[in-house]
């Protein structure tokens, strides 16, 4: 299925009792950094089940889910291999999964997880979901399948870069990542970036850690709500490190969504214009700050120094908030 035709399903349902309304029409997503897809799964089926959708209707229709890494293999494959494997080398070869059976000498053997990361992705499929696999998430704009496409929502769910918060390399990268969408997204699309908050370091994981305050302001997105992102929400969502079958410890200790809206040139540039002339210079928390008059709910942009070094961070009202398919606009 090509990228730039992908359908969207325009068939509404008729909910039964306790059912939320959904048209089916749904908006076109993107999602970055899937690992092991369980996410794709997840929100499609607690979408699907909450409003009542048939496969027809599914959410699925809408998604493009993708991951970094060109194939599906992590550290643990040649060590963990069952008799699962043998059925998969044919069916799933495109994915870079292989046999343990294979004649092959230097072809690995793929674990028992990454089978069931590509039999993940053989269900999404099947549901409708266009998946592809090497595609970087500070390059969006950059990808030729993408060209001309917009779209309506972008996902990333705990962005890493495998490096120590002390390097100071993920804040850059989560800015190339605003960036880029930026540029394949309209006035009043969103972005739902999801990040740790551990208790009593939820203010330096977002000000030091992400810096995600300038990353979203220099790009011209403002938030608009904060909320909860665990297993009571999306039960069948397992997070892991890229190229590993991994935890991260700290996404286990608290994790929050953040969800911010592009604004559009003119008022980007009414508040940078605002700033400067009240200011006579630009900073990115006065930025936030302007552009955050354009946020739903009760958000303000608090400074703290970390590390010697002054950062920002965003305290909201939204914090507990679960999602909301009441919500259309989501």
């Amino acid at each position: 299925m090509s990228v730039a035709t992908m359908g969207q399903s325009t068939i509404s349902s008729i909910p039964g009792p306790g059912l939320h309304v959904c048209s089916g029409n749904h908006k076109k997503r993107l999602l970055i950094g899937e690992g092991n897809f369980s996410f794709a799964l997840a929100l499609i089926n607690k979408h699907d089940t909450k409003v009542g959708h048939s496969s027809e209707q599914s959410l699925a229709h809408s998604i493009i889910a993708t991951e970094l890494i060109d194939k599906i293999h992590c550290s643990d494959c040649d060590s963990d291999c069952d008799s699962d494997c043998d059925d998969m080398l044919e069916k799933f070869s495109d994915l870079g999964v292989s046999n343990i059976k294979s004649n092959e000498p230097k072809q690995p053997n793929s674990c028992n997880k990454c089978i069931t990361t590509v039999k993940r992705i053989d269900e999404l499929k099947k549901r409708g979901v266009i998946v592809k696999l090497g595609i970087d998430g500070t390059k969006i704009h950059e990808i030729e399948e993408f060209e001309n496409v917009k779209f309506k929502r972008i996902h990333w769910n705990c962005p890493h870069d495998k490096s120590r918060f002390q390097d100071q390399t993920l804040p850059p990268l989560i800015q190339k990542f605003f960036r880029s969408c930026a540029k394949v997204q309209d006035p009043d699309d969103r972005v739902h970036i999801t990040l740790a908050q551990p208790p009593r370091k939820v203010n330096f994981y977002q000000g030091y850690v992400y810096d995600i305050t300038k990353a979203a302001s220099v790009a011209g997105y403002v938030i608009l709500k904060k909320r909860k992102f665990d297993k009571e929400r999306y039960p069948e969502y397992e997070h892991v490190i890229t190229g590993t079958n991994k935890t991260a410890t700290v996404t286990e200790e608290g994790v929050r969504e953040f969800v911010f809206k592009k604004v559009t040139k003119e008022v980007f540039a009414e508040a940078k214009k605002i700033v400067k002339k009240q200011n006579g210079k630009m900073t990115v928390k006065l930025v936030a700050e302007k552009l955050i008059e354009n946020s739903e709910k009760q958000c303000k942009v608090v400074s703290e120094v970390f590390c010697k070094s002054s950062r920002n961070y965003f305290s909201c009202s939204t914090d507990d908030d679960s999602s909301d398919y009441d919500d259309s606009s989501d």
